[in-house]
């Protein structure tokens, strides 16, 4: 027959026994949270590593896509001054002179492109200093080089109003103009070319660098 004591001792093995299996239980619980850290922190390192090469990727895209469109661009416009200048030499030339132009100003190579066209296909073939006299007064104005390109076009053989809304006033008298900028005035032949040369001399005198 057990004794009190015997029966101390057994209910204290049990319980004994019973906080083990509550320890294996909580270590378990320990180990698998563990395991699932370490499953979840590999799981975002991937996650994040694959979105640093998608970035990546579409940043090289991004790149060769533009680098794609400015060739595109340039070979549009070379084949543009071709077809105005009719000459494989002075179409390079051309080009060249307006790669070194844009290097030195806030302009894009599109728009002096696009100016220097303007004047091409009617004959004339602007310099670097045309280029430069004009652009000055383009930037003076805040508008573009071609749309100087086009008030000059248009001030020689039709309608002076875009000049004058960049502060040129002109008077036509038969194949005579008077032309005119502040204090600078000069009579002139009616053609796209002699307007040219007033706009440049504006720009090489009233807006000098």
């Amino acid at each position: 027959m057990a004794t009190p004591v015997d029966q101390l001792i057994i209910e204290i093995k049990a319980e004994t026994a019973q906080l083990r299996n509550e320890i294996k239980k909580v270590n378990g619980s320990l180990k698998t949270t563990e395991n699932r850290s370490a499953k979840l922190g590999k799981a975002l390192k991937a996650a994040f590593a694959g979105i640093g090469v998608g970035l990546a990727v579409r940043a090289i895209k991004n790149a060769s896509t533009a680098i794609l469109d400015t060739t595109r661009k340039f070979e549009d416009l070379r084949a543009t001054l071709q077809a105005n200048t009719g000459s494989l030499k002075e179409t390079e030339d051309a080009f060249q002179m307006i790669l070194k132009f844009t290097a030195g100003t806030t302009f894009q190579i599109d728009e002096v492109t696009r100016a220097f066209i303007e004047f091409r296909r009617i004959g004339i073939k602007p310099t670097e200093a045309d280029l430069k006299g004009i652009g000055n007064v383009a930037a003076a104005q805040g508008v573009s080089i071609d749309q100087i390109a086009q008030a000059i076009f248009r001030g020689g053989t039709t309608s002076i109003e875009q000049l004058q809304s960049l502060g040129f006033t002109a008077k036509t008298s038969g194949d005579k103009m008077q032309i005119s900028f502040k204090d600078t005035t000069k009579e002139i032949d009616k053609s796209v070319e002699s307007v040219m040369k007033f706009v440049r001399e504006v720009g090489e005198t009233e807006f000098a660098d």
